[in-house]
């Protein structure tokens, strides 16, 4: 899993713990809407939603402008609202903008300017909705509100306040829409205003991020399985990915674009090679369709070319299947199911809980011994995957070592540690994904002998490079709603998309059809 870091550093607890209760038995996903980033684009954005119009195109809108009509501001650049990253009562100055009164003791008031795309009109916009990470006072104490300008009558509408934030305590997420016609907040232009105001003087808040979603009409035709004429094995020429921006764009009906859309199913050509022992194992398909289904089984879409679960599950039928393990430490009460010799101790004998995943315990990678204790759990976790026809496996948590709060486990450890797994993976026709750490990835691959990268929120921390420059196009990328949202997503997409495997999701990957379920791909 994500979490954020107050220093700003990408080094972390990053990874997922399953989903707990878990929702089992298949849910069909219920539709498709392609979105291309723009003209001349090669890269499609793919919406899979149970609730979303599959004739529907949404766009999320970052700020463009601050003006602040009284009050005053922290100082911090508009460009601190447009990722939302911050949570807990995180406090990171450059993250968020404070707005208050300042030392000209007013109630602070501005608004905010979005700007649509060309290709969306004010009249196709259907919905809107304001979403804000906020952190300040109660109302009880002082009041906040949002406001849309409408166009139309030339006044503002309330859509929103700080009603039921208890004060200070956390970051807490916002959502309001109008309830009225919705196109009337755009101008002919294609401006939309949100203003920010304060009902006192007595405190200031602090927003890390401000973002409009905008849902209009499409005019594409939806489709929950395009299917190309030729699979797309390669990338496309540079030329042919936009310039990242912070909307997400549509095909204009005045000038054609030339999309390449995905397969319906694995038709990227996986690779056969083998490993050391001559165990023959076939790598994923490069860019194909990826869905990260650790925190539940559910039956993918047609597109779908991966699908990665859990190793307790079964593969889905007709993809290429990864399976998830994780290697590096325990899941929350499962330490006893692990031999005494494999945990990490302290010097008076306890064990050691990751420093950030409470109930987790570490496993103990310092010794030849140790490392064979570990092996004889997450040896059979493999096996078994082979067994039932997975054709991958990625194994969690190999950065445990950099959170450890007995600072007893080493890199040369941890290495030591994926050699084994790695070699054993390879053994029973399985090929193996390093799961983040990038700066392992030149080792991870030309010494431990790692297949391909499973990375989290690399756009976020400015590692994709990183790991790209080692294992090419065969990265499998998540993106997560709660890590900075939209934006970096749609980044992802077009500085990679056309290259590699983006996926977008919730960030406790829940199973099709639960509340809060949330997948798109590049």
């Amino acid at each position: 899993m994500v979490f954020p870091s107050t220093t700003g550093s990408g080094r972390g607890a990053r990874r997922h713990r399953l989903a707990a209760p878990r929702i089992r038995g298949p849910i069909a996903l219920a539709c498709a809407a392609v979105m291309v980033l723009g003209a001349g684009s090669a890269v499609s954005l793919v919406v899979l939603s149970g609730e979303a119009d599959a004739a529907a195109k949404v766009t999320t809108l970052a700020p463009t402008a601050l003006t602040t009509t009284a009050g005053a501001t922290g100082g911090q650049p508009v460009k601190a609202l447009q990722v939302k990253d911050l949570t807990g009562s995180t406090d990171t100055w450059d993250r968020y903008v404070e707005f208050g009164g300042g030392s000209t003791a007013k109630a602070y008031s501005g608004y905010l300017k979005y700007q649509l795309p060309t290709t969306v009109t004010a009249d196709a916009i259907t919905a809107l909705e304001v979403n804000a990470n906020y952190r300040g006072p109660a109302a009880a104490d002082q009041v906040w509100t949002w406001s849309l300008y409408n166009w139309k009558t030339s006044t503002w509408s309330t859509v929103g306040t700080n009603a039921g934030v208890q004060g200070w305590s956390a970051w807490k997420s916002l959502s309001f829409s109008p309830t009225d016609n919705a196109s009337t907040y755009a101008s002919s232009t294609g401006e939309i205003r949100v203003s920010l105001t304060a009902s006192n003087s007595a405190d200031n808040a602090d927003v890390d991020y401000l973002g409009v979603v905008v849902t209009s009409t499409s005019t594409l035709t939806p489709t929950t399985s395009p299917t190309p004429t030729t699979p797309r094995t390669t990338a496309p020429a540079a030329t042919t990915t936009p310039a990242p921006s912070t909307t997400t764009k549509a095909p204009s009906t005045a000038r054609p674009t030339t999309t390449t859309a995905r397969p319906t199913t694995a038709a990227p050509t996986s690779t056969s090679t083998s490993g050391p022992s001559g165990s023959a194992y076939t790598l994923p398909p490069a860019n194909a369709v990826w869905d990260y289904q650790i925190g539940g089984p559910y039956t993918p879409a047609s597109a779908v070319g991966i699908v990665d679960r859990d190793h307790t599950e079964s593969p889905a039928a007709g993809k290429y299947n990864v399976c998830y393990v994780n290697a590096y430490q325990t899941q929350p009460g499962a330490s006893g199911s692990w031999p005494s010799a494999a945990l990490l101790r302290t010097a008076n004998g306890k064990l050691v809980e990751d420093a950030e995943w409470e109930g987790e315990y570490m496993v103990d990678t310092r010794t030849a011994a140790s490392r064979t204790a570990i092996m004889s759990v997450v040896g059979p976790w493999m096996d078994s995957c082979a067994s039932k026809g997975f054709k991958g496996v990625e194994v969690d948590n190999l950065d445990s070592y950099t959170r450890d709060p007995s600072k007893q486990l080493t890199k040369d450890g941890s290495l030591a540690l994926a050699k084994l797994i790695v070699d054993r993976a390879h053994s029973k026709g399985l090929a193996i994904g390093q799961k983040n750490t990038v700066e392992l990835a030149g080792t991870g691959k030309s010494q431990i002998g790692f297949d391909f990268a499973v990375v989290e929120s690399c756009q976020r921390w400015d590692e994709c490079d990183g790991y790209t420059n080692v294992y090419g196009d065969q990265v499998y990328e998540v993106e997560y709603v709660e890590e900075g949202g939209q934006a970096n997503w749609k980044k992802a997409c077009d500085a990679r998309g056309a290259r590699i495997s983006i996926t977008y999701r919730d960030v406790l990957v829940k199973p099709a059809g639960s509340s809060g379920y949330t997948f798109k791909y590049c």
